[in-house]
C-alpha cells in the first residue's frame, strides 16, 4: 500500500496577491502597532508570511513563536512577555544593544 504524505512546514512561494497590499499597508502605516494574522490550523498563514518575506527582503523580520498551554501551565501576561522578549533578545547581536545585561 501506498501512503502518499505532505509536508506541513510552511511554504515561501505560494500566491499571496489577497494579502500582499494588505501587508504592506500595515507594515507602512506608523499608527499600526499590531497586526494579527489569523485562521485555523494548516490555513497557511505562516506559508503566507513566509512568501511575504521572500518577496520582500529589503524588510527586517524576526520570529516569535508561542503556543497555549493548558492545565498547569503558566500563561500569565508577565509570563508571556518574558517569552517574546527572550525570543528577541537571542535573535539581536547583542554588541547591537550594548546597554543591555543579556549575553547569550
Amino acid at each position: 500500500m501506498e501512503k502518499n504524505f505532505e509536508s506541513l512546514t510552511p511554504k515561501n512561494d505560494i500566491d499571496i496577491s489577497t494579502y500582499e497590499e494588505a501587508l504592506s499597508f500595515a507594515l507602512a502605516e506608523k499608527t499600526i502597532t499590531n497586526i494579527a494574522l489569523t485562521g485555523p490550523y494548516g490555513a497557511g498563514k505562516s506559508s503566507v508570511i513566509e512568501s511575504y518575506k521572500m518577496k520582500h527582503p529589503e524588510k527586517g523580520f524576526m520570529n516569535i513563536s508561542l503556543t497555549h498551554f493548558e492545565g498547569n501551565e503558566a500563561t500569565g501576561t508577565n509570563i508571556l512577555e518574558g517569552k517574546i522578549i527572550n525570543q528577541l533578545l537571542h535573535q539581536i547581536d547583542y554588541n547591537k544593544i550594548p546597554q543591555t545585561i543579556f549575553k547569550r
